[in-house]
């Protein structure tokens, strides 16, 4: 029998038994008294019991996308290269490299996969590559760093706002138009002269609403923590 039947059972007999003894009530007094009482004690341990030891209700944590921002960061550091960000987010470095570019590290506040596959054919293998996240959900953030090198390649060739970071010159471009793969709201694209000739940094930021402003200022805090050796 379950807690709440035996608590409806014992409140249903001390009814049974205060109208069965009602009149009786002036001769037998003090014996009903405490029959009623122990009745009584006995329900409310059994409820306080139920309530006391019964599962709590648990509301789910919030989903890894509403997570925007941490009080701390963490820094990533990499070939003479550094920036700090929020350490609610994940790290990973999947292998991923062209001719001409590998990927550094991406960094998402949501759960992320291997993006790449191979294919082999004969003698032949073929890699492909997509994006560690399959889809953005509202407030999540995705964050990819690649370092680039291109025979003749100079920051002039970028077009975009120019910026500087760490005393390097930049080029920022922002695409305020969903990306279909990702279900991007806004993606920035910044390229960092390493300082090196024919060498860039690529720094591909996807956001997805709630706002410009939350994810400018994002953007800015990493941006203005890197050091570039």
């Amino acid at each position: 029998m379950s807690r709440q039947c035996k608590v409806a059972e014992l409140l249903r007999r001390a009814a049974l038994a205060i109208t069965q003894q009602h009149h009786l009530i002036v001769k037998r007094r003090p014996t009903f008294l405490i029959a009623l009482g122990v009745v009584v004690v006995a329900a409310l341990a059994l409820l306080i019991d139920h309530y006391a030891f019964a599962p709590k209700a648990s509301n789910p944590p919030p989903s890894a996308a509403n997570v925007r921002s941490c009080l701390g960061t963490k820094v990533l550091g990499t070939g003479g290269t550094s920036f700090r960000y929020p350490s609610c987010w994940t790290l990973s470095n999947y292998t991923e490299e062209t001719t001409m570019t590998t990927a550094v590290a991406f960094l998402s506040n949501q759960p992320m996969h291997q993006p790449c596959e191979t294919t082999r054919s004969g003698i032949s293998t073929t890699v492909s590559c997509g994006f560690p996240v399959k889809t953005l959900e509202r407030g999540g953030v995705l964050v990819t760093f690649i370092a680039g090198g291109m025979p003749g390649w100079t920051i002039a060739d970028d077009t975009g706002r120019h910026l500087v970071v760490d005393h390097h010159a930049a080029r920022e471009t922002v695409i305020r138009k969903s990306n279909r793969s990702l279900d991007a709201t806004t993606e920035y694209w910044i390229f960092i002269d390493r300082g090196v000739p024919d060498n860039y940094y690529q720094f591909d930021v996807y956001f997805r609403n709630p706002g410009v402003s939350e994810d400018q200022r994002l953007l800015r805090k990493m941006l203005n923590s890197m050091r570039i050796q």
